[in-house]
């Protein structure tokens, strides 16, 4: 359990867990927009190497808010 005094405030659970995601998000979606402009032999083979790691990111940032938002929120109860 985190002490009083290590709880998060507003600004810092959005500036920790929640931007990082919006930042996945955008670089994934830069990275969707130079798949686009790509020949359609190396299309498919750079597509499905940044839909993995942008998964594997998006997923790891969504459960790392999942947890602190369990473990401030719900746990402190």
């Amino acid at each position: 359990m985190i002490s009083e005094n290590l709880k998060a405030t507003i600004e810092e659970k959005l500036r920790n867990y929640y931007l990082p995601f919006a930042k996945v998000f955008g670089v994934s979606f830069g990275f969707l927009v130079i798949v686009t402009v790509l020949t359609s032999e190396d299309r498919n083979i750079v597509r499905g190497v940044i839909a993995w790691i942008s998964a594997v990111f998006c997923l790891t940032v969504f459960v790392g808010g999942i947890y602190h938002f369990w473990d401030d929120v719900l746990r402190s109860k």
